[in-house]
């Protein structure tokens, strides 16, 4: 009845893929009472209910690490990782990709020599489309490799806006949201509706580099993160699993 595009039938229902943000279902599942606003905003005729399940994904990170600070008696500076946007095969917007490429080469030339920059590279990328940088000496290019094992062994995580977000502050990183460089309004606006701070300058980005070495600020951006990410935009409910919640909305009225 609705847009069905790749999906699944359960039980003559279907699942799976529609216009992102459309809430074109009959049935949508959010993570929180925030996203469940945006989706009302959004709502039309088709989409007859709007149930706030939590977040499957993220809840195994919320139990084993959301209480747990950096686990160190001094900060470790290591490895940095930029985690890309899909600029080309998700927009094709090949003017903010080389954008993207020119904050990266900024970044690296705002780190200490010593500290890796790892690129990760969105799964939708093409590894030829980022070649350039891994002739620069201190970038090492990673591709269809394990984000959690990524994330677990960088000190900082950078990203424009992506979902990595989520699991980097559920897995005790911090991950700085990068505005600085975005050329078009539309990938701004975006980035503003993302929780946590955002930096919008060079000089900024500078600055904060230098102050989350020390342990204390680290953790305290860290905390701030989570307070803001965990209140607001998932929502965590010990009384019920989000894997339930989501099985049980499944089964309604089959």
């Amino acid at each position: 009845a609705y847009r069905r595009q790749r999906q699944m039938c359960i039980r003559d229902r279907y699942f799976g893929l529609i216009s992102y943000g459309s809430g074109g279902c009959d049935v949508v599942a959010v993570t929180s009472e925030y996203w469940k606003l945006e989706f009302e905003k959004r709502q039309v005729a088709d989409t007859k209910k709007i149930a706030i399940v939590g977040s499957p994904s993220m809840e195994f990170f919320l139990e084993t690490a959301y209480a747990e600070p950096f686990n160190c008696d001094h900060m470790i500076v290591g490895h940095v990782t930029f985690f890309t946007t899909n600029f080309i095969s998700g927009y094709r917007d090949f003017i903010e990709h080389e954008a993207q490429i020119n904050n990266i080469k900024n970044i690296r030339k705002l780190l200490p020599i010593e500290v890796n920059l790892i690129v990760s590279l969105h799964p939708a990328d093409d590894s030829e489309d980022y070649i350039k940088l891994s002739l620069i000496p201190g970038i090492y290019l990673k591709y269809n490799e394990n984000v959690e094992k990524i994330i677990e062994n960088s000190w900082l995580c950078i990203t424009n806006f992506s979902s990595v977000y989520l699991t980097c502050v559920a897995l005790g990183r911090v991950c700085i949201l990068l505005g600085h460089g975005l050329r078009d309004s539309k990938y701004i606006n975006m980035l503003k509706k993302l929780p946590g701070d955002k930096v919008w300058s060079s000089n900024y980005l500078e600055q904060l580099l230098v102050t989350l070495t020390c342990l204390k600020d680290y953790n305290s951006a860290l905390d701030d993160s989570r307070d803001v990410l965990f209140s607001q935009y998932i929502q965590y409910d010990e009384s019920a699993t989000a894997v339930a919640k989501t099985v049980s909305l499944l089964m309604e009225d089959m």
